[in-house]
């Protein structure tokens, strides 16, 4: 199982601390792989779905609520984008989208601990055992408490979730993430679950959860299936 902490560094002397000018290091990689991205409406989700098809070789299969919201992925991809209407809360609906797929990633928001339950009975029937959660900082008490009294009404289902993901027999990785900022650098440090979560206060990029989040699915589709081409 795998625990990352992500959040924005300036020194980097640290071998955690990644930097990358774009996404371009993952050209030509995740040949035969399909991705289910469920939240694909959301702000990082879409960047990393823009990510992916840009730069890799994997396909897509986006499970939202609306699925017009992201016609134009599906109109510029053709063949490598599939678009599916669902509610994460739909064991049916997600059955039916984890057909054919490699691995699940989530971004999503509200009645956490349900979705998360349904997702990993959904996988189980499936036969799939690879889920990315993406999740809150704080969520083991690793942060201080000016930063949990910051979160502290927003963090309940994020631990919810995560208890429920951990007590699973899935091959799971949790990705913790901190305050969001639009800046355009890829520009991270990791950390591990048990150790502090260093810089709480900072800010990270959507672009670099996007980049870890391409080595997370690539990585661990490899492992799978041996897809990295």
């Amino acid at each position: 199982m795998l625990f990352f902490g992500v959040l924005n560094v300036t020194n980097a002397k640290d071998s955690n601390i990644i930097r990358a000018s774009d996404f371009s290091e993952f050209k030509g990689k995740g040949v035969n792989t399909t991705i289910l991205i469920i939240g694909a409406n959301g702000s990082v989700a879409r960047v990393l779905e823009d990510a992916l098809l840009e730069s890799s070789d994997v396909k897509l299969k986006l499970f939202l609520r609306n699925v017009s919201r992201l016609s134009n992925l599906q109109n510029k991809y053709p063949g490598r984008v599939e678009l599916i209407e669902g509610d994460a809360r739909d064991k049916n609906a997600l059955r039916k989208a984890m057909k054919s797929v490699n691995i699940v990633y989530t971004n999503l928001n509200g009645d956490l601990p349900t979705m998360a339950s349904a997702i990993i009975d959904s996988m189980h029937k499936s036969g799939l055992k690879r889920l990315i959660w993406i999740s809150s900082f704080g969520v083991y008490d690793e942060i201080p408490s000016s930063e949990i009294n910051r979160i502290k009404a927003y963090l309940p289902p994020h631990i919810a979730a995560v208890k429920i993901i951990e007590s699973s027999d899935l091959d799971y990785t949790i990705v913790r993430v901190q305050w969001f900022s639009s800046d355009s650098k890829i520009d991270y440090e990791i950390t591990h679950k048990n150790e502090p979560f260093r810089n709480p206060s900072a800010y990270i990029s959507r672009k670099s959860i996007a980049h870890l989040l391409c080595v997370c699915a690539l990585i661990l589709t490899l492992v799978s299936m041996k897809a990295w081409g």
